[in-house]
């Protein structure tokens, strides 16, 4: 039997965004709608370097999503974003922070209504998620997304 990490390992291989659309990776992130959008790359990541990054960022940002690519410094290469929590965690906040002061419809779709369920701070679930993920890591609670 084949272990999971080379399945995973293989998808992330063959992995081709362009092929979903018939066209080209930079085709298709470039038919990608998004308002924002932020690709953080890990400088000592090899599997996923920081050019590969950057090109995501710039294929959004021909689709006319005001999206930025950030390089961070971390030992811990690839997994950084699993562990480096204290690297990543301000950053990630930062952004969602962001997407707070766009105001409520910042996280529906332009194809949906947020209605009056919206919550009052878009990107809160997120950071509750990530909350929930990092529960029982040994990791601090998540800081307040207000002020």
């Amino acid at each position: 039997m084949i272990p999971t990490a080379i399945y995973l390992s293989r998808s992330i291989d063959w992995f081709d965004l362009g092929e979903g659309f018939g066209c080209s990776a930079e085709e298709a992130l470039r038919r990608l709608r998004l308002d924002r959008a932020l690709a953080i790359g890990v400088r000592s990541d090899i599997l996923f370097p920081l050019q590969q990054q950057a090109q995501i960022a710039q294929g959004l940002r021909a689709g006319g999503a005001a999206a930025r690519m950030l390089a961070l410094d971390s030992p811990q290469g690839h997994d950084a974003f699993l562990v480096d929590i204290g690297r990543f965690g301000p950053t990630v906040k930062e952004f969602l922070v962001d997407l707070a002061r766009l105001g409520s419809d910042a996280q529906c779709p332009a194809s949906a209504r947020c209605g009056d369920s919206a919550p009052a701070h878009p990107g809160e679930a997120v950071w509750d998620g990530l909350a929930a993920a990092l529960a029982g890591s040994g990791h601090a609670a998540r800081p307040s997304l207000v002020g």
